[in-house]
């Protein structure tokens, strides 16, 4: 879980210094993430979306990037998604992919190389670090975020553009 958490802080510093500017989404479901039928959107309330997807592999808990409660991290062996509490209940604010088994509603997984990625989100605006790239889209509740390095996605993120943290 430690493991986990650093390289989640990892992909949200380099997001944060990279910056990212928005875009048109391709299709109206590209920041949602859907898995076996279940919608799973940062922004909304948890307790369906856990419900709908049944007993995690694994769960964690951590002080929460809003300030107030904890943070809950329930892993799903190809996603993980993470919850802030907000208003008495948990709210989904993150999800990221671990594995090349799961995909976003275009079909870009972990992966796929630049060309793909390019080509199937043309509009997408990119940053670029020293060993990274980041292409980002948002339908302006949430942003998909695709980092590759060395041209090849390494992490797909789905986040409240809302949220801190």
């Amino acid at each position: 879980m430690k493991q986990l958490c650093t390289l989640l802080l990892a992909v949200c510093l380099a997001l944060g210094q990279l910056g990212c500017a928005r875009a048109e989404a391709k299709t109206e479901d590209t920041c949602v993430f859907t898995y076996e039928g279940t919608q799973i959107v940062p922004g909304t309330p948890a307790a369906p979306v856990l419900e709908a997807l049944g007993q995690p592999a694994s769960c964690g808990e951590s002080p929460s990037s809003t300030g107030t409660g904890m943070d809950k991290t329930y892993g799903y062996g190809s996603f993980y998604i993470t919850t802030s509490p907000e208003n008495g209940q948990e709210k989904i604010c993150r999800i990221w992919f671990a594995d090349d088994t799961v995909e976003t509603a275009d079909g870009i997984r972990i992966g796929h190389d630049l060309e793909q990625v390019q080509k199937t989100y043309p509009d997408a605006l990119g940053g670029e670090g020293e060993e990274r790239k980041v292409f980002s889209l948002s339908d302006g509740d949430t942003k998909l975020s695709i980092i590759l390095e060395e041209d090849v996605v390494v992490n797909i993120l789905y986040r409240d553009a809302a949220a801190t943290g």
